[in-house]
Order: C-alpha cells, then sequence, then structure tokens
C-alpha cells in the first residue's frame, strides 16, 4: 500500500486523505462527527483553491484588458496620424495640380512682359494695351482677377490669410 498511496497523494493528496476517511468511516474507525470535519475541511481547501485560482484569473484579466485599452490608445493615435498624413498629401496634391492651359497663359502673360523691353515689340503691346482701356471698367476687373488667379494669386492670398491668423 506504500507506493499505491505515494502514488495517490502526488496526484491527489485532498482524494486520498477524503478516500481514506471514507474508510475509517465506514469501517467504524472515526466517529460521524470526525468524519464530517474531514469532509469540511476538504470542501474549504476546494474553496481556497478555486478562490486563488479565480483571483489569478482575474489578475490576468486586468492585464489583458489594460494591454488591449494601450493597444487601442496606440492605435487611435495611428490612425489620427494617417488622417492628418492623408488630409496633407491631398491637400499637396490639389496644390500641385497643373493645367496646361495654365502654363499657356503663364508663358503669354511672360511674354508680354518681356516684349515691353523689345523695341520692336512695344508697338504691338502699345495697341493691345489701348485695347484694353476701350473695355469697361468691370471686365477690366474680371481680366485683371484672372489673371491674378492665374499666375497664383490664390495661394499667395491664401498664405496671407493664414499669417495674418497666426499673428494675432
Amino acid at each position: 500500500m506504500g507506493i499505491l498511496s505515494g502514488i495517490f497523494k502526488l496526484i491527489s493528496p485532498f482524494l486520498f486523505d477524503q478516500g481514506v476517511a471514507y474508510l475509517k468511516h465506514k469501517f467504524k474507525a472515526i466517529d460521524d462527527d470526525t468524519y464530517s470535519k474531514i469532509k469540511k475541511n476538504y470542501s474549504d481547501a476546494q474553496v481556497q483553491e478555486s478562490d486563488i485560482m479565480r483571483a489569478k484569473v482575474e489578475q490576468k484579466l486586468a492585464e489583458t484588458q489594460a494591454h488591449t485599452a494601450e493597444i487601442q490608445a496606440y492605435a487611435d493615435l495611428d490612425i489620427k496620424n494617417i488622417d492628418a498624413d492623408l488630409k496633407q498629401d491631398r491637400e499637396i496634391r490639389r496644390l500641385n495640380k497643373r493645367r496646361y492651359s495654365d502654363d499657356i497663359v503663364r508663358i503669354g502673360l511672360l511674354a508680354l512682359v518681356i516684349a515691353c523691353f523689345v523695341p520692336q515689340a512695344q508697338s504691338v503691346v502699345l495697341g493691345g494695351v489701348n485695347i484694353l482701356s476701350d473695355l469697361p471698367w468691370f471686365i477690366q476687373t474680371i481680366l485683371i482677377i484672372a489673371c491674378i488667379n492665374l499666375i497664383g494669386g490664390y495661394a499667395l492670398l491664401s498664405k496671407l490669410i493664414a499669417f495674418k491668423r497666426s499673428v494675432k
């Protein structure tokens, strides 16, 4: 019985003690009161063991929830950074959008400015200015605004407004 009892004690110490107490109780080696006390001790040990396991599980759950919250915070920060990068990329693409018609108009305006300094072309430029001076004032205003817009006036105006707001 020595080897068998050793194996049982290794496998389940409470089960062995419970079994021995049951046999002693059946053979009237111990009374009912002592047997119930042994059973109660066994139950208390099980409750203690389950409480310890429950505490370990709750601690692990709390650690997991804290780790999950930390990961969620990092993910939210990454999403905000990616969203900001996306908005910045869209703005850069919008500002860098180029049209060939705009380039042609810019080249034409530059050619007119250069032509003002070439003596042979000054008479042609003066004739064009005379034609523009004969137009009504609102058409002249529209043409001036269109020329300013074509040479990048909108971007310049946006930067000036942003600078003025940052100074306040």
